[in-house]
């Protein structure tokens, strides 16, 4: 060995080689699942139903109706939510010569869900809910008043317990964000009011919307 060399001293870089801030950082942690305990989900369900009464070709009574769900739940352990829910819903049944009954319902709930998960993009989140709610129907019919028809004008306000039932399937293409749909049911509990309402039994597809943090 030559004199004044020493052979633990590293040879120079190669010229060639990319410098050390060029190679690429290493991946982030993947995000959260959805269900982390100690997150909240931001949700929006939708129903929109259109109805018939009567024959195809001659329909006697016709049933529009809107329902909103906005709700807020907190996963209190994995997969575990329990949270509360604004209700707003919105009914016009139409009969012919323009005679039609509006109603209007103003409501709040409370409810328990678990998340199953399938994989990174699917998961099934059924829930079981109890709500009440105000309900404001306004009629516009036609009475027989020696034997013509009259117009008739008439308001009611009545209230309701129900239990209602949701199991969306739900797709997460993005991280934190979520669309869905599902099987919606509820049944009344308890009802009274200004009329004697009769138990109603619903069920519909219900669409979900929203983002957890």
């Amino acid at each position: 060995m030559p004199t004044g060399t020493h052979a633990d001293v590293a040879p120079p870089p190669d010229p060639a080689a990319p410098p050390v801030s060029d190679y690429p950082p290493s991946l982030p942690a993947p995000p959260d699942p959805f269900g982390t305990q100690g997150t909240f989900a931001v949700t929006g369900a939708f129903t929109l139903g259109t109805s018939y009464t009567g024959s195809i070709e001659n329909s006697k009574a016709s049933q529009f109706d809107v329902r909103l769900v906005p709700s807020l739940d907190y996963f209190v352990a994995k997969n575990l939510s329990i949270g509360g829910a604004l209700i707003f819903e919105y009914q016009n049944l139409t009969f012919p010569s323009s005679m039609s009954v509006t109603s209007t319902t103003f409501g709040a709930e409370v409810g328990i869900g678990y998340n199953v998960p399938f994989s990174p993009l699917f998961s099934w989140w059924p829930s079981a809910h109890i709500g009440f709610g105000f309900t404001h129907t306004s009629s516009d019919l036609r009475e027989l008043l020696n034997g013509v028809a009259v117009p008739v004008a008439s308001s009611s306000d009545d209230h309701v317990v129900v239990a209602r039932a949701y199991l969306p399937f739900l797709i997460h293409p993005a991280p934190h964000f979520f669309i869905g749909l599902g099987p919606d049911g509820f049944i009344d509990l308890v009802s009274g009011g200004d009329t004697n309402v009769d138990q109603r039994f619903n069920i519909a597809l219900t669409s979900v919307v929203g983002g957890w943090f």
